[in-house]
Order: C-alpha cells, then structure tokens, then sequence
C-alpha cells in the first residue's frame, strides 16, 4: 500500500554493536499490530526506580498487554557486549601471560649467551673493553633477537587477525595503530629485559673469567 514519509533518523544498530547499518524504516504499529513493540521512556533519575511506575501505568491503560521483559538501557547494553567483553578481557588475559613469557626467555636467553661468553668478555675487558661497551654488545645482541622475533611475530599475527576478524570491534584485521603498538610495547619489554644481563656482563671480573674454562 501507499506509505508517506514523514520523517528520517540517524541509522541505528540492530543486530548488535558489531553489525553493520543495514537499511531499516518505521511503521505505524496500527498497520501492524501484530509485531512485538517496545516502549523507551527517558527518565530523570535511575531508571530501576520507575520501572513498577511505567509497568502499572500499562495495565492501566490496557490490564491484556503482557509485558515480557523491562530494564534499563544502561543494563540492555551491557548485555550486548558482554560476550564481546568476555572474548576481550580473556584475550587480554592471554596476550599478558605471553607478554610476561616473552620478557623471560629474552632474558633467560641473554643471561646463557652472557654466561656462554664469560672468557670472551672477559679478554674484551682486559684488551681494553669498557661497561659501556660490553653493555653495547650485549644489548646489540639482544636487539636482534628482538627484531627477528617481533617480525615472524607480526607475520603470524597478520594472519592470525584474519581468523579472528569477527571478533573484532572497532578496529580492523589489519590496523596500523594496533600492529606498531604491539612492537613498540613487544620491543620496550625486551629491551628491559635485556638491562640485567648487560649490567651483569658489564661488572665480570677479566681475571676470574679468563681463569674459567
């Protein structure tokens, strides 16, 4: 039938915060009465406190409309990210303990390679090798592992994001911001990670590590 348009409004969300804004029109409920309806009422105060008010003023009105749920718009959105929230705080939870994962092993790593080199430290230091130097090298040596595991790590999140782009919300499967963060964040933890091993190899004895064999 033959329908007038009497107004437009902004796109709204249907189908949850992660959906896109598809094409939606309003209808006279006496058109179709049939459909379920909600009723949205701003309020002043806390909306839990004039809930009981609004549910009687319905049945007052009409005492055969049943009214199936009622809450506060603060509580039903909420309930539209809670899973999102859920995925979100869970993958934050495992992106930490890899976070705390990595800085050990570059640090378990360099403290093996420091110890491995004892002698070679050593003879740099009594040729003439200052601190500042043996903590050069051995920062230098960990800047590379650091670069060569932040690139396969970037690679293998590149494809990773693809898998878990439904997931995502508000940023895309390939967000620069995202990506350069994570190596920024990746590379400062190792780079701090490698402080102590470097600070140990800068205080070596060049006499008791010649003696070691």
């Amino acid at each position: 039938p033959y329908q007038e348009i009497i107004g437009v409004v902004a796109d709204v969300k249907y189908e949850g915060l992660a959906g896109e804004d598809a094409p939606v029109y309003y209808e006279s409920a006496d058109q179709y009465s049939s459909k379920p309806m909600w009723l949205v009422v701003r309020t002043a105060g806390q909306a839990g406190h004039w809930l009981a008010a609004i549910q009687a003023q319905i049945r007052a009105i009409d005492p055969n409309v049943p009214v199936s749920r009622a809450g506060s718009m603060r509580d039903a959105l909420r309930e539209s990210v809670a899973l999102p929230q859920f995925r979100t705080t869970a993958m934050a939870i495992f992106a930490l303990s890899a976070l705390v994962l990595a800085a050990v092993g570059v640090y378990g790593v360099l403290a093996y390679a420091v110890e491995r080199r004892m002698q070679e430290i050593g003879i740099r230091m009594a040729l003439g090798a200052t601190p500042t130097e043996v903590i050069g090298l051995v920062i230098a040596q960990g800047s590379r592992l650091t670069i060569v595991g932040t690139v396969f790590g970037l690679l293998g999140a590149f494809g990773v994001t693809r898998v878990l782009q439904n997931m995502l919300f508000g940023v895309t499967a390939s967000d620069t911001v995202a990506f350069v963060g994570a190596a920024l964040v990746l590379g400062t933890v190792a780079l701090v990670a490698t402080v102590i091993p470097a600070w140990r190899a800068a205080r070596i004895d060049p006499i008791a590590a010649l003696r070691q064999e």
